[in-house]
């Protein structure tokens, strides 16, 4: 006997395109690197079921480091030189809130490019904040 569809679970992801309801959800990057390297890349791609509605930035590390970011959809820069991580990530208690949030459409790809500053390996986590935006 096959199980009714009403009965089968579903995802949150699911759940929240069927409701037109935004998504909490997180994009992280994850990056090692050595003492003092440079230029190293790092990327995320954004599901295909969503545009992702950009809130918050938070970072943890074992070392001070640098960032660039690029929307590599629109080909836009997030900013015209890198930008040391103290002055541009929280922590999960303390976040950095975007004034405005930004609006990284579906299978767009966030590019970061990564400096460590600390003179010692440093492993870098980054995670993006914000809401998938099912109701649009």
């Amino acid at each position: 006997m096959s199980t009714p569809a009403s009965a089968v679970q579903i995802s949150a992801a699911q759940k929240a395109m069927v409701l037109g309801q935004d998504l909490p959800f997180w994009y992280p990057i994850n990056v090692a690197l050595t003492a003092n390297q440079t230029g190293v890349q790092g990327t995320v791609t954004m599901d295909n079921d969503a545009d992702f509605e950009l809130r918050e930035l938070l970072a943890t590390s074992t070392g001070i480091f640098s960032v660039t970011l690029i929307d590599r959809y629109t080909s836009r820069p997030m900013m015209t030189a890198p930008i040391n991580n103290l002055n541009m990530f929280g922590t999960a208690q303390l976040p950095f809130i975007l004034p405005i949030p930004y609006t990284l459409l579906r299978t767009a790809t966030l590019a970061v490019t990564f400096n460590d500053l600390s003179a010692a390996p440093n492993t870098i986590q980054l995670a993006f904040w914000g809401y998938k935006k099912f109701g649009r």
